[in-house]
């Protein structure tokens, strides 16, 4: 009778070298998947922000129908005219005591580890009747008929002055803190990157918005003539070179996935170019 000799048969497991092979592809294979993933996700955020912008600016609209005002405070009101007759609220927090705070990037620090402040959005600039800049938060505060947010700070609605009828114009996922997407716990409406939305109005109702960093001839000139990039135009009699302008009655914009701008550099270019803009 015949005995098999199996002691130089191959065991069932993998040796050394196929499982070096195995994570080699599987590496390749997460090398090439995990930048298209990435790239889906931000195309996902995109269409979210310009979604949101579309929803901000029909509740703008709509509470403009019904008010025949813009939803801006009196003290916004009486800070614009001249060469600054429109209204942006950028990256500069006001309360209704005054006291201001610039807002900070969701996830960039400094060297101690506190937050980096955000790019200088403001609506100052020279020949301004008065010193006033504010976020988002009190348009929210009108548009949503609030009189104070989750932190407990009052909102620019006083006793409703803002939105008489207490009517909702929009419908806004709350978040926690002052990091997240949604509204913040201080009003502010920040983009799916957890910036703050720019938002511009119209406050001469001429038609026309003079947003404070597309306004730039730096950031919107192609160079030659009064024509600027994505639609905006300088009137052909302006003295100001800093007075591109788009044919709305309110401007709505996103810093965009990389969370920066840079008013040295052209609207399509560098840090600017993935901006998402409402018109």
């Amino acid at each position: 009778m015949k005995h098999l000799n199996n002691s130089g048969s191959r065991s069932p497991g993998f040796t050394l070298i196929e499982l070096l092979v195995v994570i080699s592809i599987i590496g390749i294979l997460a090398g090439l998947i995990i930048p298209v993933v990435a790239k889906a996700k931000v195309k996902a955020q995109e269409a979210k922000a310009r979604m949101e912008m579309g929803n901000l600016l029909t509740a703008i609209n709509q509470y403009e129908a019904d008010y025949n005002r813009m939803p801006a405070s009196k003290f916004a009101r009486q800070s614009v005219g001249g060469a600054n007759p429109d209204f942006t609220y950028g990256t500069l927090h006001t309360t209704v005591n005054q006291t201001q705070r610039i807002l900070t990037h969701p996830k960039k620090v400094d060297d101690s580890g506190r937050p980096l402040p955000l790019p200088t959005v403001i609506n100052r600039s020279a020949g301004r009747p008065s010193a006033f800049d504010n976020s988002n938060a009190e348009v929210m505060s009108a548009l949503l008929g609030r009189t104070s947010w989750a932190n407990g700070e009052a909102t620019f609605n006083i006793e409703h002055s803002m939105n008489p009828k207490k009517q909702a114009y929009l419908e806004v996922k709350e978040s926690s803190g002052f990091k997240q997407s949604g509204l913040g716990e201080d009003g502010v409406y920040r983009d799916p990157w957890g910036v703050p939305y720019i938002v511009t109005l119209d406050l001469d109702y001429d038609g026309r918005c003079l947003d404070a960093f597309y306004r730039l001839a730096s950031v919107s000139s192609e160079g030659v003539g009064n024509k600027g990039f994505n639609g905006l135009f300088r009137l052909p009699d302006s003295a100001d070179g800093d007075f591109f302008q788009a044919s709305k009655k309110a401007m709505v914009w996103s810093f965009g996935a990389d969370t920066s701008i840079n008013a040295a550099q052209q609207a399509n270019a560098g840090v600017n170019r993935d901006n998402i803009l409402s018109w």
